[in-house]
């Protein structure tokens, strides 16, 4: 397996995730204190 290749995709599909995820929890955040 060649590493270098995937190793961007991986993070930048992980980087997606991760703002998704933020993303969604200051939604929810808000709503809790609202």
């Amino acid at each position: 397996m060649d590493f270098s290749f995937f190793r961007p995709i991986f993070v930048s599909a992980l980087d997606i995730c991760l703002n998704y995820y933020y993303e969604r929890s200051v939604d929810i955040l808000i709503k809790i204190i609202d």
